[in-house]
């Protein structure tokens, strides 16, 4: 996991300012997201890329 320090290098390099509750709420949607990301690609290790399967991707998406 990367460090607060590190997190907040990375988001404040345009300038912009977060607090440090801010910084750590991001850091752990960011990890979330890719979470789910994981499953997904595994999930679709297992099946073929079909138009269902794609508007199943999606409407998972739009419910988020």
């Amino acid at each position: 996991m990367l460090s607060l320090e590190e997190c907040k290098r990375m988001l404040q390099e345009n300038g912009a300012q977060y607090s440090d509750e801010e910084v750590l709420r991001i850091r752990d949607l960011l990890y979330e997201i890719a979470k789910l990301d994981l499953e997904l690609f595994h999930q679709l290790q297992n099946q073929p890329l079909t138009k269902d399967t794609q508007m199943n991707i999606w409407n998972g998406f739009q419910k988020l």
